[in-house]
């Protein structure tokens, strides 16, 4: 193996684990405390994978690279880490090459007092400059000092070899990481702008829901001054102010959506919605079918919100139905996951109203709102399950609930 396979291999080993830092930070929804340990175990790695593993093409050579991850921890920085990173490196040089400890541990100061002055004048390219020119320096005097070359030319050679690779390998690590976090970074606050976006279209939309009632009440209230049918319109002026205030609710339980998740039985949350849903549809004469396997199925979930959203399907289904009603409730169960199937032969939806009834404020009910299917989607979704639903206009319409279940965790 070539001295430029050995630097492409030791750069491998730094990078790696770095780049999957960046990919769970671009990706993950934790918090900044978990993403920063994610952070230090990745520089710990790095050094971890270049002392183990990496590729000796001199006896110096495999050292080069070694104070890279330090160089990243400082520019994020890790001091406490890179205390740690720093003792390891010594020891290293100490044990494997038999360097000077003093020399060694003078070199490691510098970078310290590099890194103060930098916090100081946050300049950092100096900073990134001066740590690799104190590097550099190290490199030198260590290929003098156990590279045995009588040849002065020779020596000369090996010793700017070693600075030129060095160079260009840790300019290299450093650029193609800050890269790659700008374009996470960049992501992120596209994001967060898109996020923004939608809460601005929310909030107008809101506005407009809200602005309708309470106009219909400032008219009502205007006619109650000339009018005798006061009574009426004061029935009118409640039901709007209840309008109002369940759009209001809605909206505030869409924004506001929590799990407490803990390990529960479905199909026992599913009999549980069938004892107080079926005497409801009793009263109104639909006939109403439950298939729920006689066996337990555990998932993590939330169980008041499991049962708001299978609630609230069977609300819509109710206010679809038509002639002879019906709704069919069937559940199944793979090794990975439970399927809930709940079905009428309601009215149906044409493609338009099926595809839009996701939409915040989308709802072709006089009196909706438009959050309820979103709010149950999101929390199915807060489950890592999908809600999805089929509809044939005039036939009837499906919601399918799909939820992970706990591995082995069916009882038969």
């Amino acid at each position: 193996m070539n001295i430029f396979e050995t630097f492409l291999i030791n750069s491998l080993f730094i990078l790696f684990p770095l780049l999957l830092y960046l990919i769970y930070n671009a990706y993950s929804s934790s918090n900044k405390d978990k993403k920063e340990i994610m952070l230090e175990l990745s520089l710990f790695s790095s050094i971890y994978m270049l002392i183990r593993f990496g590729i000796v093409f001199r006896r110096t050579y495999q050292s080069l690279l070694i104070s890279v991850p330090l160089l990243i921890g400082f520019l994020n920085d890790k001091l406490k880490t890179n205390i740690i990173i720093s003792i390891v490196s010594i020891l290293f040089f100490a044990k494997t090459f038999n360097a000077n400890l003093y020399l060694i541990i003078l070199e490691y100061i510098l970078y310290f007092i590099c890194y103060f002055i930098y916090k100081k004048h946050k300049n950092k390219n100096v900073f990134v400059y001066s740590f690799i020119l104190i590097r550099v320096f190290a490199i030198t005097v260590n290929t003098v000092t156990y590279l045995n070359i009588g040849n002065p030319y020779k020596l000369l050679f090996a010793v700017l070899f070693g600075v030129l690779m060095y160079m260009i390998e840790a300019l290299l690590i450093v650029y193609f990481y800050d890269r790659a976090g700008q374009i996470i970074d960049y992501n992120s606050t596209l994001n967060e702008l898109k996020r923004e976006k939608e809460i601005h279209a929310s909030l107008f939309k809101l506005t407009h829901e809200v602005k309708n009632p309470l106009a219909v009440c400032k008219g009502y209230f205007e006619m109650m001054d000339d009018s005798e049918d006061k009574d009426r319109y004061i029935r009118i002026i409640r039901e709007e102010v209840d309008k109002t205030l369940n759009i209001m609710d809605d909206f505030l339980s869409f924004t506001k959506i929590k799990c407490s998740m803990e390990e529960l039985d479905i199909f026992l949350v599913l009999n549980d919605v069938k004892e107080e849903i079926e005497p409801l549809l009793d009263t109104k004469n639909i006939n109403c079918e439950f298939i729920i396997p006689d066996k337990e199925v555990y998932i993590d979930g939330d169980y008041i919100r499991l049962k708001e959203v299978l609630t609230n399907i069977y609300k819509n289904s109710v206010e679809s139905l038509k002639d002879h009603p019906k709704i069919k409730l069937k559940a199944t169960c793979t090794n990975n996951s439970v399927t809930i199937k709940i079905r009428d032969n309601g009215i149906g939806m044409d493609e338009y109203t099926l595809k839009s009834m996701g939409k915040n404020f989308f709802t072709t009910k006089e009196n909706g709102t438009g959050l309820g299917v979103p709010l149950s989607k999101e929390i199915i979704r807060m489950h890592g399950g999908t809600l999805k639903y089929k509809s044939k206009e005039g036939i009837g319409t499906t919601a399918i609930i799909n939820l992970p279940i706990k591995s082995s965790s069916m009882a038969y």
